[in-house]
């Protein structure tokens, strides 16, 4: 995940470059490109509530990592606008199947401090 995650931030200043004189594209295509990430990952939000909570999460944590990393290789070997749009929006849809979970709240001192009458939390 790291990897992925690295190659990512690596790849951000790269896109300028790649769509305006490797794809021949405009601003607005820039864009459109930009945008195509969040349009996949609220595809693959979709996805990931629709199939509820995995049975293995390793396997599919695993299963997203290597399409995502398939996904962020394929724009290297096109020189078409609209066939780099897919790989960028699989990318964005392989990542909310990422099996992100936080432990359940066990009690804490924000519980207890919410709890107090003088707190202005509104818990």
């Amino acid at each position: 995940m790291t990897a992925v995650n690295f190659c990512t931030g690596a790849f951000l200043p790269m896109i300028l470059p790649f769509v305006t004189e490797r794809l021949g594209g405009s601003s607005a295509e820039y864009g459109l490109y930009m945008a195509a990430y969040p349009l996949g990952f609220m595809l693959g939000a979709l996805y990931t509530g629709w199939i509820g909570e995995p049975s293995d999460r390793r396997r599919r944590m695993l299963g997203a990592l290597f399409f995502q990393g398939g996904f962020m290789c394929l724009p290297a070997w096109t020189r078409s606008f609209p066939v780099a749009l897919v790989p960028e929006t699989g990318v964005g849809v392989c990542a909310p199947c990422l099996p992100f979970r936080t432990p359940p709240f066990t009690g804490g001192t924000s519980r207890r401090i919410c709890a107090e009458e003088s707190s202005p939390c509104a818990c």
